[in-house]
């Protein structure tokens, strides 16, 4: 169940996607489906702390792998002031071998929950072999989440807990995946602060970006609010 505190601005931002009165809210309702939950829209995440003016309510959208936000003010009144579409967003530990397998490469480690395979299984689909072996640790796999708000999570949890993955470097070269993906006509920059370069290069990590591009496009318009 929603924070208490945070109803009154799931609720505002709900009355927005079902009576839209933002030129952006409307754009995106065109094209795209809400994904419901009983009668009113799937919410996938409350972010409080998106800024001091605002707080973001995150939504499902049905057969998508991204989000549509409606940002809602904290002044008195709540009013909506801002729609978007937001990234789904995977970042987690890695790390492969060509030769050790699974039990190997997680005895190196003490991060708990680990997933991954060993060189030789079956993938998912049953059609074809795994040519390595993998371990992975994505400690926070809620997919709402601005990219760097949660690599920077990742980062500085493996900075409190360097002893954990010592062992890794050892045989490996482990690294920080994203898989994010992106709506058609969502924004495709990031931007990446000095702290989170620092850690990444003090935990001598790598980063791979795999950005996979989704959606059906806006259809266009002349009125829009951002």
């Amino acid at each position: 169940m929603p924070d208490p505190d945070q109803e009154i601005y799931i609720e505002r931002a709900r009355k927005e996607l079902l009576n839209p009165s933002l030129p952006s809210t409307k754009q995106y309702l065109e094209v795209l489906e809400l994904e419901f939950e009983g009668d009113s829209p799937k919410v996938a995440r409350v972010n409080m702390e998106f800024n001091d003016q605002a707080a973001s309510v995150w939504f499902h959208v049905k057969d998508e792998r991204f989000f549509i936000i409606i940002n809602v003010s904290k002044k008195p009144g709540n009013e909506v002031c801002f729609a978007r579409t937001g990234s789904a967003n995977r970042v987690y530990l890695t790390a492969i071998s060509e030769q050790y397998t699974y039990d190997q490469l997680a005895r190196r480690t003490t991060l708990s929950p680990l997933t991954g395979w060993s060189m030789g299984d079956g993938n998912k689909a049953g059609k074809c072999v795994r040519k390595f072996s993998r371990i992975s640790y994505e400690p926070l796999t809620n997919e709402a989440y601005e990219l760097e708000e949660k690599l920077l999570s990742l980062l500085r949890h493996l900075d409190d807990h360097r002893e954990k993955i010592a062992g890794l470097f050892d045989v490996l070269e482990p690294r920080i995946q994203i898989c994010r993906h992106q709506y058609v006509d969502g924004n495709a920059g990031m931007h990446l602060r000095r702290e989170t370069i620092d850690l990444l290069s003090s935990l001598k990590l790598d980063l791979d970006i795999d950005t996979y591009i989704t959606g059906k496009p806006l259809v266009d318009s002349p009125e829009r609010d951002f």
